[in-house]
């Protein structure tokens, strides 16, 4: 692929209602300026939510977000100022709320005579014989005979035309049933049946998201219509494709796209710490949640790892093992949120059982058992067997760790069943349907169980419960760091470099500030003993107290009713004293409490304004050094300048752009009189610079230096090299121990190269890290031998 056809940075625009297209125009200059490449939004397909990812219309646009007109201007004008564009592709599901789905509504009218039945991964002869050939629709709030009683459910008549509503449902009435309802290709359900009776995949346990066969390629080709167009046009220069985990078939889908157009592609894929991207997808490489890992684990001081577990085992007052909790949340979802799913997969390994004389003794019950043991014990999100394909080396060393872990666990269970589980995931039996579907199962088990659960109920240290982390992690060290960036140059040097996305738990800045308590145990310590002393309130879990605590550090001082909302959201996502389902309203009105009372009688902000300093020079060191590492760049929105803020819907908030286009402007004036502006500074000069280099980012060498001196911990150094062209990196860390101090260290560097720093316009003819520093604690020196 051509580099003129890439990218070098990204910026991404989240639309909704608040900011529509005609505003996302309007700041297109604003991200030239700054020095962005390329733009990508969210979804703008029709879509029923705001964030857009319900898509009801591949082949429209989202009129909440704009008119055709508007598009066309966006586009147009992100061509005039020679910005490339990166669509947001969501190939795995479909959302159906407002009866806008005009395949979904279609199919409900028809059951399966329906032309689009076989879009949908609907199962229409299910154990259920009140289900045949019908689909379960679990979005009735109450039991249905309640919903008939209050007449919650609406016959509508117009032009001879009769159908349904209830609440944002339009539900369609097939020909010739008279309107009844009990005639109808679909059943209506209280929404807490969906758990065990629905008979259509879904995305996670989202009901009205439902999944699509875009294996099919009639199904690709209808569903990928319009984007297909946009390409044509000129409109499209690169895809972010959303969950290739869901697919039946990733790597086919991937070639077909590739096939189609050659265009720069990325994936919505999470790495476990280990896992490696598969080599034979047709991709650029990731979204980046590993380097988002990776880059902050490089400010998180390892040598007091000892000391956070201890006073985080010392408050709650006992020791949690984060591979039990992820073990057992995962089998909350396999055995109750999404039991169906497995139910259904345990139905057909049933059937597989009784082919054989050897397994047909299996019964169900246990066969399910197994299945849900294996799940909850799959060490990544999946395996990638492709239909008639074979089982990779990377992908039998997954199965048989799942599978022996299980064999461990289900002591109760005949180990001869995980013998026969063995030899069918092994596709020894000759059996690669469950194998197939089995892949699509683990995947949002792991999501749910892992991002959506564990990571709020281990709350050790919050700054490594990110997406696509590993919060027993902690921290890599500055070797680790190098190794990654070679790697990731070997094998993947055009994937992305994220910080902060709309799914991150925390953004980056509030990442960078927690990571200084990992500088300072025991000055942690004496605060979260006084701030637990300072509230009288009982009855709160002292691990939510602990969570609590460390959003306050990360986020404060911010709005009570928004912290509110981030806690309120943490603790039913953890699942333990309250819960989405049946949340228990007087535990949360104790926690809320809590928090206000929390909120009134400690110095919060007297420790935050002690620490916020050095967190905002991790944040510009993560800046310098996310600007130079191998990939193409990836803003999320408000974060070239300093920006606190928390799980979604609090990081999916419209941002001041207005202010941020005064703030560049002061910044291209010489004035970085703060922090937050020091931030901005560094982006444009970064990015403009990368715009310069192209080659120098995406394929220069990636070349670790040594750094000598007693503060040789504290630097990070670098360099970047392509042709006769060289930069230098250095980024300064852990500030909180090194008293602006940088003493004797000094960088290790080549000879034969006439050296300027970038950032300042000076000349460098020494690398005494004091005298770099004197401006900025972060260092951009570009030179190009004489040789």
């Amino acid at each position: 692929m051509n580099l003129s056809e890439i990218p070098t940075s990204v910026y991404r625009f989240q639309l909704n209602g608040d900011f529509p297209l005609k505003k996302a125009i309007q700041y297109l200059p604003y991200l030239k300026d700054l020095g962005v490449e390329g733009v990508y939004c969210s979804p703008f397909y029709d879509a029923f939510s705001p964030h857009g990812y319900d898509v009801t219309d591949p082949n429209k646009l989202n009129p909440q977000i704009g008119t055709p007109e508007e598009f066309e201007t966006f586009c147009k004008t992100l061509k005039k100022l020679g910005l490339k564009q990166i669509l947001d592709v969501v190939p795995n599901h479909m959302g159906f709320k407002g009866g806008k789905n005009k395949w979904w509504q279609d199919v409900l009218e028809k059951g399966p005579g329906s032309q689009y039945a076989h879009f949908f991964d609907i199962n229409w002869n299910p154990e259920k014989h009140e289900l045949q050939n019908r689909v379960l629709l679990p979005i009735l709030g109450t039991s249905f005979g309640e919903a008939l009683d209050t007449n919650a459910i609406q016959l509508h008549h117009e032009n001879g035309r009769h159908w349904y509503t209830y609440g944002d449902y339009i539900l369609p009435v097939a020909p010739n049933t008279d309107s009844k309802l009990d005639k109808q290709h679909y059943r209506l359900a209280y929404w807490k049946v969906a758990s065990h009776e629905i008979n259509y995949r879904r995305f996670f346990n989202i009901s009205e998201l439902v999944a699509i066969r875009i294996e099919d390629e009639d199904v690709l080709e209808a569903h990928h219509k319009w984007l297909f167009e946009l390409i044509e046009k000129g409109y499209v220069q690169g895809l972010r494709i959303d969950h290739p985990d869901g697919l039946y078939d990733p790597v086919t889908y991937f070639d077909r796209l590739r096939a189609r157009y050659p265009i720069y592609t990325v994936v919505e894929k999470i790495l476990d710490r280990e896992e490696d991207l598969p080599e034979n997808w047709k991709v650029e490489g990731t979204v980046g949640y590993e380097y988002v890992n990776v880059l902050n684990g490089l400010f998180i001081d390892q040598s007091h790892e000892r000391d956070l577990d201890a006073i985080y085992q010392e408050f709650i007052r006992e020791a949690l093992d984060f591979d039990e909790i992820v073990y057992q949340s995962k089998k909350l979802f396999a055995e109750y949120e999404m039991v169906s799913e497995v139910e259904a997969l345990g139905f057909l390994l049933d059937r597989l059982s009784e082919k054989s004389p050897y397994y047909r003794d299996f019964t169900r019950y246990d066969l399910t058992k197994a299945l849900s043991e294996v799940i909850a014990c799959f060490p990544v999100y999946r395996t990638y067997i492709a239909p008639g394909g074979k089982v990779s080396t990377r992908d039998s060393k997954y199965l048989t760790v799942a599978i022996e872990k299980a064999k461990m666990r289900a002591t109760d269970l005949d180990p001869s069943i995980f013998d026969f589980l063995d030899k069918l995931l092994h596709l020894k039996l000759g059996d690669e349907e469950f194998v197939l579907k089995f892949q699509q199962l683990t995947a949002p088990l792991m999501a749910k169980g892992v991002e959506d659960t564990a990571f709020y109920r281990y709350n050790r240290f919050i700054a490594l419960n990110e997406v696509g982390g590993d919060p027993t992690h902690f921290g890599y060290s500055v070797s680790d760091f190098h190794r990654f960036n070679q790697e990731k140059l070997k094998k993947w040097p055009l994937g992305f470099l994220a910080s902060s996305t709309h799914d991150t738990k925390r953004s980056e800045d509030v990442r960078y500030r927690l990571d200084v308590l990992s500088e300072i145990p025991k000055a942690w310590h004496k605060e979260v003993v006084k701030w637990s002393a300072s509230v009288k309130s009982k009855g709160v879990s002292k691990n939510t107290q602990y969570l609590i605590f460390q959003l306050l550090v990360g986020v404060w001082p911010c709005e009570k009713e928004r912290l509110w909302e981030v806690v309120l959201k943490s603790i039913r996502e953890a699942k333990l004293e309250t819960n989405w389902i049946f949340p228990d309203l007087a535990y949360e009105k104790k926690v809320r409490k809590f928090l206000f009372e929390l909120l009134e009688n400690a110095n919060i902000l007297f420790f935050v304004q002690q620490i916020e300093h050095f967190g905002a020079l991790n944040s510009l060191s993560a800046t310098a050094i996310k600007l130079a590492s191998c990939g193409v760049v990836d803003i999320y929105q408000g974060n070239e300048l300093l920006n606190y803020q928390l799980v979604d819907p609090d990081n999916r908030t419209p941002v001041d752009f207005e202010w941020r286009e005064k703030e560049l402007m002061a910044i291209k004036k010489g004035d970085t009189s703060n922090l937050s502006r020091l931030k901005g500074f560094l982006h444009w000069k970064g990015l403009h610079f990368r715009h310069d280099h192209p080659a120098l980012f995406l394929e220069g060498d990636y070349i670790p230096l040594e750094v000598k001196g007693q503060k040789n911990k504290h630097l990070i150094a670098f360099m970047r090299m392509h042709g006769k062209e060289a930069l230098i990196v250095l980024a300064g860390r852990f500030f909180a121990s090194l008293e602006d101090d940088w003493e004797d260290t000094e960088v290790v560097i080549p000879k034969d190269y006439t050296w300027t720093e970038i950032f300042t316009d000076t000349k460098i003819t020494n690398f005494l890290v004091s005298d770099i520093f004197k401006q900025l604690p972060v260092g951009y020196i570009y030179g190009k031998s004489s040789s």
